[in-house]
C-alpha cells in the first residue's frame, strides 16, 4: 500500500522553537526481566490479544494474508469484568 508524500513549508517566517529532549533514563537489564517475570507470573496462562488491530494486521487482513488470531469484541462492559488483585 503506498501513501501519498506531502510536504510542509512554513511560510510564515517565525522561527522554529528550540526541541527540548528529556534526560534518557537508563534501566538496568535485571530489573527488565525481574518486571517481565513479574507479569508473566501474574498472568498465568492468559493470552493478551490488542483490543483493536493493529496497522500491519490490517494491511495483511487488507491483502487476504491471516496473520493469526484476530481481537475479539468485549462482551461484558468494563464495569461488570472481575478485576485481578496486585
Amino acid at each position: 500500500m503506498e501513501q501519498p508524500e506531502y510536504l510542509f513549508v512554513d511560510r510564515t517566517g517565525a522561527p522554529a522553537d528550540q526541541v527540548k529532549l528529556i534526560p534518557p533514563v537508563v534501566v538496568p537489564k535485571e530489573q527488565i526481566e525481574a518486571e517481565a517475570e513479574r507479569l508473566r507470573v501474574w498472568l498465568g496462562d492468559r493470552r493478551v490479544l490488542p483490543r483493536f488491530a493493529t496497522p500491519m494486521v490490517r494491511e495483511l487482513a487488507a491483502e487476504g494474508a491471516t496473520p493469526g488470531p484476530t481481537p475479539r469484541p468485549r462482551t461484558l462492559s468494563r464495569r461488570n469484568q472481575t478485576r485481578r488483585p496486585g
